[in-house]
Formats: C-alpha cells, structure tokens, sequence
C-alpha cells in the first residue's frame, strides 16, 4: 500500500489496476478449476463458490488496503505471492496452460512493480 500523500504515478495506477484484475481473476480461475475438477456436481458446485469466497475473506481481512489486520511486509508480498499463485496452478491443474501462463506472466509483472515502488 501506498504511503499517505505520496502522489500516484501513471505506472502505479496502472499497476493498481492490474492487482485489481489478478484479484477478481483469482477467484474466477479457482471457481473454474474448482467446478471442472471431476466429483460429484453438488460438491464441486458448493466449492466453486465456498472456496473463492473464503478467499474474499481472508483478502478482505489481511490485504485489503483499509484492513485493520493488514499484513506488514514482508508477509504481504509472501500472502500475495501465495494467492496470485493459486490461479495459475489452479488452472494449470484442469488443462488451460495457456490461460495459467499468461496469468502467472501478468502477477509477475504486478508483484515485481508493486515491490520495487513500494506499493504490494
């Protein structure tokens, strides 16, 4: 998060933008992979909803810019680390590469900037 008063950059808006994107894309590639997994439909209905909004929670609780709880770092960019790296594995694991690559490409991209300009 960024520092009071500090002015927003083009590339930090930018950037602020993208992690809003890999967020809502977090939850739409776990309750795909989720809902594609084999078991029975009733379960995997109930995960791919349960599972993506548990992780709402926990992101509301302890990376939410605004949390009371909010993470410190080193332990925000470890938590964002872990769930940017969900989608990827999560859609690698029901056949979309591709879609898993380009995602992790895109959280890669948005933790290298958010680190280096001090904005995870």
């Amino acid at each position: 998060m960024q520092e009071e008063g500090t002015p927003v950059t083009p590339l930090v808006a930018a950037n602020m933008l993208l992690a809003f994107l890999l967020e809502l894309g977090l939850l739409v590639a776990v309750g795909y992979a989720i809902f594609h997994s084999p078991g029975a439909q009733w379960l995997r209905t109930l995960l791919a909803a349960a599972i993506p909004l548990g992780l709402v929670l926990l992101w509301a609780e302890y990376a939410a810019p605004k949390s009371v709880h909010r993470l410190k770092m080193p332990w925000i960019l470890l938590f964002k680390i872990v769930a940017f790296g969900l989608a990827p594995s999560a859609l690698y694991s029901v056949g979309q590469p591709t879609w898993a690559a380009a995602y992790g490409v895109l959280a890669a991209a948005y933790l290298a900037i958010a680190a280096s300009t001090k904005t995870v």
